[in-house]
């Protein structure tokens, strides 16, 4: 292992406070690990929570349909069975991420071991707990804790083992499962290159660690065919489903990356005001490296685990999640100047500012919303009874048949590239009675303040559903007393209730609490009354028990 020797920095006592012992570090990992088990209950689930959940949905009912990308279901495919509610489901599947997230932090502290002493790679761990979106995100059901704590294994077995063949063929195995678990794997290339040079470099480019190396490449191509041919087999071709299909792939590449600043600059933001110590410590690695005593190749070495934070400036999908998985070698690369922090200042010091801002962020989490998203999944059952058809932002329903695409910023680039009607294509062919407004733009859209879809998809919407529990909007019509008749498209068939009084349709009088089945299509209204009437899709289906009041369904990032 490399000495590392202090920065020299002038007016300061290097060796004020000597590291003599790892209980604040591993005292304080402790903590914030007891503290992010409670999250794993308490914490509102993420829109791509849900989206995750529902891909493993899919799988165990024989319905998924894309090989890439969706490894994650072969480890969570027995779980929908025992749930009816999407959000246990996810609560029951993040204790997995948490034990992942802990691999990260033990990589994260074996492989800094290789640049500095014990305690420094200990408080590395914990520079990488503590930061706020880590804290809130490194549990959440995602492919994130998983690729962070595969590739941060990967980096730790590159860059401290003897590479014999059983250490290659974990390391490969690794890489490959990253690999299928999500492409943005790559974006830790840097860091992988900066520890194979390291390696190649310490052993004076002998030919036995250059086939070592060469090996460790070969195994992760071999383990990514062989998990790509297992997963692949037994899943259903690909489809067609309304807002996805092929021409998304082409839109994603351009959208995905970009030059400039960050496509989510205010999460940027924000991650550097509830974890501002660790973006000192960045902000200061190049320079501590570039002045660090260190031979030429360990620099190289820990410029590599540096880099990857650049990612956010060129790859767009950076929301608050993305820092649980890109900042590993970041930190590891921050052990020089952390280990000047702690002599500085001593590890108690380091550890509270540390410790501080992450039961902050703790202390700060909104605990209701997660019982709110619970409730409106019970209330949609409690409302249907079997599943229909929906519209929704997220697939909060994982296993309910779903008409239009995931509406992230990703989604809806895509929809609006086409720039076709495609939910008024979707409901002239699919039987869709229910919309999910579990979105603040899908919401606005509904009550007719805003522009979230293309006009002609927001005219057909508006026009055939209304609000029936909120945030629940169910096919129907709303009529004033009016003794004009006139023609009314429906485009949901089915069973629809009369309430409020009589309506008189396509000639036929019909009286309050009468059922008749409508075609999809235009058909002649007149309301003879004096009262406003409703015709509401279903035979007489019932409001939840448990109503609720508008209010927030999501967390914020």
């Amino acid at each position: 292992m490399a000495t590392v020797p202090q920065p020299a920095v002038a007016g300061h006592g290097a060796t004020r406070h000597p590291v003599t012992t790892a209980i604040w570090p591993l005292g304080a990992l402790a903590i914030l690990f007891v503290l992010q088990a409670t999250m794993v209950f308490t914490r509102a689930i993420n829109w791509d929570e849900f989206f995750f959940w529902h891909e493993v949905a899919q799988f165990s009912g024989g319905q998924l349909d894309r090989p890439l990308q969706t490894f994650h279901v072969r480890l969570f495919g027995w779980l929908p069975p025992f749930y009816t509610n999407s959000v246990d489901g996810i609560v029951t599947a993040r204790l997995f991420m948490l034990g992942c997230e802990m691999v990260t932090v033990a990589s994260i502290t074996v492989l800094a071991q290789r640049f500095t002493d014990w305690q420094t790679a200990l408080f590395a761990g914990l520079l990488y707990l503590s930061a706020g979106y880590v804290l809130q995100h490194g549990m959440s059901f995602r492919a994130d804790p998983m690729l962070a704590a595969t590739l941060t294994g990967a980096l730790a077995i590159l860059g401290t083992s003897r590479l014999s063949i059983p250490a290659l063929a974990a390391f490969g195995l690794l890489c490959g499962l990253a690999g299928m678990l999500s492409m943005k794997a790559v974006l830790f290339a840097p860091a992988f290159v900066a520890l194979a040079w390291l390696r190649a470099c310490e052993s004076g480019f002998s030919l036995q660690r250059l086939l070592q190396l060469a090996g460790g490449g070969v195994a992760t191509g071999l383990f990514f065919a062989l998990l790509y041919i297992w997963h692949s087999t037994g899943l259903v071709p690909e489809s067609d489903a309304v807002g996805q299909g092929g021409k998304m792939i082409g839109i994603s590449a351009g959208w995905m990356f970009f030059i400039g600043l960050p496509v989510y600059a205010q999460m940027a933001i924000k991650s550097m005001l509830i974890a501002p110590i660790l973006y000192v410590w960045l902000l200061a690695t190049p320079l501590v490296i570039a002045r660090s005593s260190l031979d030429r190749a360990e620099k190289v070495a820990l410029a590599g685990l540096w880099l990857p934070i650049v990612s956010l400036f060129f790859y767009a999908n950076t929301a608050a999640y993305f820092y649980a998985f890109i900042l590993p070698p970041v930190v590891v690369a921050c052990c020089l100047p952390l280990r000047w922090g702690i002599i500085r200042f001593g590890p108690q010091l380091m550890t509270l500012s540390l410790m501080v801002t992450a039961v902050v962020v703790w202390v700060s989490e909104d605990r209701a919303v997660i019982d709110r998203q619970r409730q409106v999944v019970e209330n949609v059952h409690e409302i249907f009874g079997q599943p229909v058809t929906y519209i929704d932002q997220n697939f909060m329903l994982a296993d309910w048949p779903k008409a239009n695409g995931f509406m992230t910023p990703w989604g809806m680039s895509s929809y609006y590239e086409a720039n076709r009607p495609a939910y008024r294509t979707a409901l002239g062919q699919q039987t869709v009675p229910m919309i999910l407004a579990n979105s603040a733009d899908l919401l606005a859209m509904l009550e007719g303040d805003g522009g979230l879809l293309l006009p002609e998809d927001a005219a057909a919407i508006r026009n055939n559903f209304r609000l029936f529990s909120w945030p629940i909007w169910v096919a129907g019509k709303e009529y004033p007393a009016s003794s004009t008749e006139f023609g009314d498209e429906f485009l949901v068939p089915g069973a629809y209730t009369l309430q409020g009084g009589p309506l008189e349709i396509d000639g036929l009088v019909l009286a309050e609490g009468m059922v008749i089945h409508l075609d999809r299509g235009i058909h002649r209204i007149r309301n003879p009354g004096l009262t406003p009437v409703t015709l509401t899709w279903g035979d007489h289906l019932r409001q939840p028990s448990r109503p609720l009041r508008p209010d927030a369904i999501h967390v914020d990032f």
